[in-house]
């Protein structure tokens, strides 16, 4: 996956709407029942669950973005 600014054409950006929206209700979709759990549950164990679901996106991300340097070493 690249980021937006490293396509060509980046500052006309274009869009499929119809593959977009499948994306964007995946995450509404995942995100509601995320908060449907929480509600569930006591305050305190909602505020453990938003703090380890934010540290694994943290360590995700922090994963994808090591993925894309070179592995060779600089010369």
């Amino acid at each position: 996956m690249r980021y937006i600014y490293q396509h060509k054409d980046w500052p006309k950006f274009r869009w499929n709407s119809a593959e977009l929206a499948a994306e964007l209700e995946a995450a509404s979709f995942s995100t509601g029942r995320f908060s449907g759990r929480l509600a569930a549950i006591g305050f305190e164990m909602q505020s453990d669950a938003v703090c380890e679901t934010l540290s694994a996106e943290i360590l995700n991300s922090a994963e994808e973005k090591t993925r894309t340097l070179p592995n060779s070493p600089i010369d």
